[in-house]
């Protein structure tokens, strides 16, 4: 029985149409090449993909260690890390108020300490790193400097 994570059973689908170089995988998961060896690499360790470890132009040729139906057959589960995902209540959308309030504050003067005190008063469910966020995109919208 082995495990793997979204992200692998991703690779494996792909793989999956035949042997692909690392940039092959790279380009078609829209990442890095290094990310991609990384991640074959590991593939590799757990014995599902095999490689040809014969560096062409193209980086190394990978293909599965056996094919896809076996590999689920043989007891292949795939992690279900986003159970949740798009289900779970967002955070706190900033509002426009929420901004007007903040330029308002920069332009009194206000910065860094003061700032996040007169802010938390009048909204006290915001954090530190929360109101930075807002400053910046108050800052952005050329609401204040």
């Amino acid at each position: 029985m082995m495990r793997v994570t979204h992200t692998q059973n991703n690779y494996l689908c792909y793989l999956d149409t035949g042997a692909k170089t690392t940039r092959e995988v790279a380009a078609h998961l829209d990442i890095t090449v290094a990310v991609a060896g990384k991640m074959l690499h590991k593939l590799v360790n757990k014995g599902l993909v095999k490689s040809t470890n014969n560096r062409g132009a193209y980086g190394y040729l990978y293909r599965l260690a056996a094919p896809y139906e076996d590999l689920i057959n043989s007891g292949l589960i795939v992690k279900d890390y986003h159970r949740n995902k798009g289900t779970a209540p967002k955070g706190n959308r900033i509002t426009q108020e929420e901004l007007e309030y903040v330029a308002r504050l920069r332009k009194e003067g206000l910065t860094g300490r003061e700032l996040n005190d007169r802010y938390h008063e009048e909204y006290p469910d915001r954090s530190t790193a929360g109101i930075a966020n807002i400053v910046l995109k108050a800052r952005r919208a050329k609401l204040c400097r």
